[in-house]
């Protein structure tokens, strides 16, 4: 089986390819990120982390639009983790290691 090197460097740090998980709810727990790196995934933009837990209704959503369309599709307006931050700094380590 061929294998090709897909590795990219981005701001000095070394990835083993340049697909990346987001900042949102798909990396915002220790299981969904540690299962990303099982699967492949090159890295992982964890969800926001804050010292408090939001208070808001969610998942939140918005419409997207573009000049004179009525609707192209959707937007995510989730804005913080909804893990407290020692259980986010704790998933943040296990997953460095």
């Amino acid at each position: 089986m061929l294998t090709k090197d897909l590795s990219v460097t981005f701001c000095g740090v070394k990835f083993p390819n340049p697909f990346c998980l987001s900042s949102s709810p798909v990396g915002n727990c220790y299981e969904m990120c540690a299962k990303a790196y099982d699967t492949g995934w090159g890295g992982i933009v964890f969800k926001t982390i804050g010292f408090f837990i939001a208070n808001e209704v969610s998942p939140r959503f918005d419409h997207l639009t573009k000049e004179d369309t009525g609707f192209i599709g959707f937007k995510n307006m989730e804005q913080i983790a909804e893990h407290p931050l020692e259980e986010n700094l704790a998933a943040i380590r296990r997953l460095k290691q």
